[in-house]
């Protein structure tokens, strides 16, 4: 992941298990820098990861439980995906 970016938004904080989960750009410097991405990274700022790392710009969309992830991303030469994914397999 590169070192520099912007977070554009705050996704979700989860107290229990200190882990702030957000959007930002322009952090995978092999990637258009307007593609964005959902990362996680510990409230003390260790151990970032991206948790969307397929290429391609981002929507993401918590359920209302907060147990799923709802990505939908695409690409200009590549049609959109729309993969559910589970919070506890990307935790």
């Amino acid at each position: 992941m590169g070192s520099v970016g912007a977070v554009t938004q705050i996704v979700n904080v989860d107290d229990k298990s200190r882990t702030i989960w957000f959007n930002a750009v322009r952090r995978e410097a092999s990637q258009d820098p307007y593609f964005s991405h959902l990362y996680r990274v510990g409230l003390d700022g260790r151990n970032a990861v991206s948790v969307t790392p397929d290429t391609g710009d981002h929507s993401i969309q918590l359920s209302p439980s907060g147990r799923y992830v709802i990505d939908s991303y695409s690409r200009p030469d590549v049609p959109a995906h729309i993969p559910v994914r589970s919070m506890s397999a990307i935790a």
